[in-house]
């Protein structure tokens, strides 16, 4: 994973396998991992990607977290981004704000600290 590599596991799986070929077409300098959501922690413990794009993190999940977007098909119109340990809602959740997400946290390399791009801001909240 000597690219900027982004891992993806969320389900059911042809969500997964549709993320991943949009991610490909939209971003194709990028390395985009499909993985079973069973198969991540022994992913993220041999090396941690620059981003994970599955459900929620599980509290057995190794630690610290890389960049983290929770999806899930549920609430398909939200994520909850994980940036160290900032968490924020995304509502009105589109590919192009998820793109927009992606191209944030690669760029700041997931530092918390950098602001969102004016773009996204009014549909971000900080959570709890």
């Amino acid at each position: 994973m000597d690219r900027c590599c982004i891992v993806v596991a969320v389900e059911p799986r042809a969500y997964r396998e549709l993320l991943v070929a949009a991610l490909g077409v939209a971003r194709p300098r990028l390395t985009v991992v499909s993985t079973e959501p069973a198969q991540l922690h022994g992913l993220l413990a041999h090396q941690p990607p620059s981003l994970v794009l599955a459900g929620e993190p599980a509290d057995s999940t190794p630690r610290p977290l890389p960049p983290w977007v929770s999806l899930s098909p549920a609430a398909p119109a939200t994520a909850v981004v994980t940036l160290s340990t900032q968490r924020l809602m995304v509502a009105e959740l589109t590919f192009d704000r998820l793109l927009a997400i992606i191209d944030h946290v690669l760029q700041s390399g997931g530092d918390p600290a950098r602001p969102l791009p004016p773009a996204l801001r009014p549909f971000v909240s900080t959570l709890a």
